[in-house]
């Protein structure tokens, strides 16, 4: 007697276990739903399994519906973001090549203007006649009383033009014989005939050197400005720049990317959180061991199961 006394209350005391289990499952499950009316608790759990199965069918697919349109938005403004770093490298690029044109024509504009200075540095004074002359005396910016005075002269022609020295009376004479095809340049006064030739052949050496450098430069402008690239040079510097703007790119989407799949996913959890706090059910659910039919009474959301088995109907409320 004792011994079956003994199994006894073993038995009772598993049972009472595997009740209590079920109920902690249960109440696992169900957090914050309360069934009414249950004849069971196996048959609770299982109206309970039940509706917690459409309720996350629904659920699952709001959420899958949140992540694709949410998906769907980012990868438009990944797909615009591309372009815009695109369009800005490749502004950019333009922007480098422009100021690299320009800087190479206003070098070779400042080599031509220096060529010319060169060239330039004497000017003629006036062209000159005899009432001309004759004025700059009266106004005293000319005397040609001394005799020791040289005066360095730029005869022009149709034909020709030369540089010859003369002495105040040579000038006047030069003046009175001078015909209308015929320009007299005064080009410099000196003290004396002696700096006068000294200072011409120091002009006429430099002069020498400018023009021999000037036919250098010239010869060199051209090549350096119109240089034409070999086909090889030409595709290397294309695949050079297209590198150049491929790693750029590639750099700045790594970085937009991985801000916009944070932003993405933030989004997303936000969404999904709020859809399932405000998710309001009006759906009947059709299984082989039973029928859910969710529906809202002022404004709280309930649900029915009705177990085939033995046609028994739990009513949940949340």
């Amino acid at each position: 007697m004792i011994k079956d006394k003994s199994g006894s209350i073993l038995f009772y005391s598993l049972s009472l276990l595997f009740i209590l289990s079920l109920l902690s499952l249960a109440s696992l499950k169900l957090y914050q739903v309360n069934i009414t009316n249950m004849r069971t608790v196996a048959e609770g759990y299982l109206a309970h399994s039940l509706a917690e199965i459409a309720y996350q069918h629904e659920y699952l697919k709001i959420e899958d519906q949140v992540e694709s349109e949410i998906e769907a938005k980012y990868e438009d403004r990944l797909a615009q973001e591309e372009k815009r770093i695109e369009k800005a490298i490749q502004d950019k690029e333009e922007e480098a090549q422009e100021k690299k044109r320009e800087e190479q024509e206003a070098r070779l504009k400042d080599d031509k203007e220096k060529q010319n200075q060169d060239q330039d540095v004497y000017e003629p004074i006036a062209s000159l006649n005899k009432e001309y002359l004759a004025a700059i005396i009266d106004q005293g910016k000319l005397d040609i009383s001394d005799p020791d005075q040289v005066y360095l002269i730029q005869v022009n022609t149709d034909l020709d033009s030369e540089e010859v020295l003369v002495n105040g009376p040579g000038l006047e004479e030069m003046l009175e014989n001078e015909d209308e095809e015929t320009e007299i340049l005064l080009v410099n006064v000196y003290p004396n005939y002696d700096q006068a030739q000294e200072d011409l052949s120091v002009r006429r050496a430099e002069e020498e050197v400018n023009k021999e450098q000037a036919a250098l430069d010239e010869e060199d402008l051209p090549e350096e400005k119109d240089k034409e690239l070999s086909p090889e040079e030409e595709k290397a510097q294309e695949e050079a720049k297209k590198k150049r703007m491929v790693e750029a790119k590639e750099k700045e989407l790594r970085q937009v990317k991985a801000k916009l799949k944070d932003q993405q996913d933030k989004e997303i959890s936000q969404q999904i959180k709020d859809q399932r706090a405000n998710l309001k059910l009006n759906k009947r659910f059709y299984f082989n061991l039973g029928q859910v039919e969710y529906y809202t009474q002022n404004d709280q959301q309930h649900c029915r199961v009705i177990i085939y088995a033995s046609d028994n109907v739990y009513d949940l409320s949340y």
